[in-house]
C-alpha cells in the first residue's frame, strides 16, 4: 500500500528511529525510496529468487530480470542497503538457469545475498502439486529441515542431479562471498563482531570446526 508507506515514513521520521523492511521488486519507485531513506530506512529485503526469466515465470514472481536490474539501480541511487534472497532448486531448473542467476548477481551487486533451497512448505501451491504428482511423501517430511543452512534440498525437482545442484549453490555462494561479509564490517556492527569473537573463544573446537566448514563452502552461515 503505497499511500500507507508514505504516511509511515512521515511518522517514523518524527521519532528518529532507524528501520528496515521487506518489499517486492515491483513495488519500489524512486520517489518512495527517497522518502524511505530520508525517514531513516537502512536496509530493504527483496525476494529476487532467480536471474532466469523462465524460472521467474514458473514460480509466478511476475517480474523480469530487467525489472530486477532497474529496481536495484534505484536502491543504489538512494544509498539504501539491499538484502537479496535467491532460491535454488526450482522446478525444472538447469545449469543454464543457474549461470543466468550468477550473471544477474554480478550485475545488481546486493549488499548481502542469501541463497536458500526451494522447499515445498505445507499449505503452498508447490506442496499441493508435488503431493498430487507423488514427488514427495508427506509422511516422510523432516519437520526440522532448514532450507537456509541445510547442505542439500529437501527434494530435487530440477533437471540436474543432486550433486550438480549442490555444486551450483556453492557456485552462487562463492560469487557473493566477499560482497556479503565485507558489507557487514561497519561501525554499527563492530561491537557485535567483537563480542561474537570473544564468545567463540570459550568454545574453540566448535569455533574452528565451523570456521573450516564456512571457508570450504565460501559461506559463513555455519560460523
Amino acid at each position: 500500500d503505497r499511500s500507507w508507506s508514505v504516511d509511515f515514513c512521515k511518522e517514523i521520521k518524527k521519532r528518529g528511529l532507524p528501520w528496515g523492511c521487506a518489499t517486492r521488486i515491483d513495488t519500489a519507485d524512486d520517489s518512495l525510496l527517497e522518502q524511505m531513506k530520508g525517514s531513516g530506512c537502512i536496509q530493504v529485503d527483496l525476494g529476487v529468487e532467480s536471474g532466469s526469466n523462465r524460472i521467474l515465470k514458473i514460480i509466478k514472481k511476475n517480474i523480469t530480470d530487467q525489472e530486477i536490474v532497474n529496481t536495484f539501480s534505484l536502491f543504489k541511487k538512494n544509498r539504501l542497503r539491499t538484502f537479496a534472497t535467491f532460491m535454488i532448486g526450482n522446478p525444472s531448473e538447469t545449469r543454464d538457469d543457474i549461470l543466468q542467476t550468477k550473471e544477474l548477481l554480478k550485475q545488481i551487486k546486493p549488499s548481502f545475498t542469501l541463497i536458500s533451497w526451494f522447499t515445498p512448505f505445507p499449505g503452498t501451491e508447490a506442496y499441493d502439486w508435488m503431493i498430487k504428482d507423488k514427488k514427495i511423501d508427506p509422511a516422510s517430511l523432516d519437520v526440522s529441515y532448514d532450507f537456509i543452512t541445510s547442505d542439500k534440498p529437501m527434494v530435487n525437482i530440477t533437471d540436474m542431479d543432486t550433486e550438480d545442484l549442490v555444486a551450483s549453490r556453492s557456485l552462487l555462494q562463492r560469487t557473493v562471498f566477499l560482497e556479503n561479509y565485507f558489507s557487514m564490517i561497519t561501525l554499527h556492527n563492530l561491537k557485535f563482531i567483537c563480542e561474537a569473537f570473544i564468545c567463540s573463544l570459550f568454545v574453540p573446537v566448535r569455533f574452528l570446526k565451523a570456521l573450516g566448514v564456512s571457508l570450504r563452502r565460501r559461506s559463513l552461515d555455519h560460523l
